[in-house]
């Protein structure tokens, strides 16, 4: 009895085998990356549900309080100078906290921090509302306005970018 080489044929399962191996590992790549928007806008969905929740605690607090000074105090707000800039949509923005160009920002703003289960810590951490006061006049009368945002510091997890400060929600308040 005479043998064959089966050198050619016996490859070829192996081939395949890598083959399929290769194309099922492209595939779980997009797979992962539809598993974690799903995550992500589940994630999103409840961050902003919450953050409307608080947006809307603080206005009925400055709403119901004597002077905006009592509501500070009650939301134990703190205090930042900051430099405040009106955008397109007459919606007004932060875009300096602290110092700007070297000396004390003239405008304030009032920011509250938020750990990753939405309790009120003392230093940034996942979330951070920011109460932005400023006066408007209509009509020979002067209304307090304000502006509260409430963002997401940290992005959501993702495969393929990165996103951080992410406005979650704004509602402006008028007194």
């Amino acid at each position: 009895m005479k043998r064959k080489k089966q050198s050619g044929s016996a490859k070829m399962p192996m081939l395949e085998l890598i083959v399929n191996i290769g194309i099922f590992g492209i595939i779980s790549v997009f797979l992962l990356e539809l598993f974690l928007a799903a995550n992500t806008m589940q994630s999103k969905a409840e961050d902003k549900g919450k953050a409307i929740m608080l947006s809307e605690t603080i206005a009925e607090t400055i709403k119901s309080a004597e002077n905006f000074e009592e509501a500070v105090e009650e939301l134990e707000l703190l205090e930042i100078p900051a430099s405040i800039g009106m955008q397109e949509d007459g919606t007004y923005q932060v875009t300096n906290l602290g110092e700007k160009n070297g000396e004390a920002a003239k405008e304030k703003v009032y920011v509250l921090h938020y750990d990753n289960k939405w309790q009120s810590v003392s230093k940034e951490d996942t979330y951070c509302m920011i109460l932005i006061p400023f006066s408007q006049e209509m009509q020979g009368k002067t209304l307090e306005n304000y502006q509260i945002c409430v963002y997401r510091l940290h992005g959501y997890p993702s495969m393929l970018f990165k996103e951080d400060n992410i406005e979650l929600f704004q509602l402006k308040v008028v007194k």
